[in-house]
């Protein structure tokens, strides 16, 4: 199966060096935390609000935008568990089939149970996602 990259559009390919106190780098890294942001999205919102001119900066409707993202990505990780367990599984199957590799009914069992475990959180971040 041919996997497709994703690429931006316009990519962010600069960064910037900013030096704040300890306090202030606490202080923005609760704001950020408080509305559900990384710290560099939280910065990067505020500077660029204030260059358009506007008052609006970041605010708590990103944070659920933010906690959306942050579902998808949990779920594609466990999608890709998914994955690589049945490609294991396959492969032992395949390989027991031949007879080159001994495997135990207590390792099948295994391999269905985490299957089973992993599926299942799948299901229920699926499930949260959805909601």
């Amino acid at each position: 199966m041919t996997v497709s990259r994703f690429i931006k559009s316009d990519p962010m390919s600069q960064r910037l060096k900013v030096q704040v106190t300890a306090e202030q780098e606490a202080a923005i890294v609760a704001k950020a935390d408080s509305i559900g942001l990384s710290t560099a999205a939280y910065i990067r919102a505020v500077v660029l609000a204030d260059l358009e001119g506007t008052k609006k900066g970041p605010h708590k409707a990103s944070a659920s935008k933010h906690a959306s993202l942050l579902q998808v990505a949990e779920l594609h990780a466990m999608a890709m568990q998914v994955k690589k367990l049945y490609q294991t599984t396959d492969q032992l199957a395949r390989q027991a089939a031949l007879g080159n590799v001994p495997i135990t009914r207590a390792e099948i069992i295994y391999l269905q149970t985490e299957n089973k475990r992993v599926l299942g959180g799948l299901l229920t971040q699926l499930e949260k996602l959805l909601a």
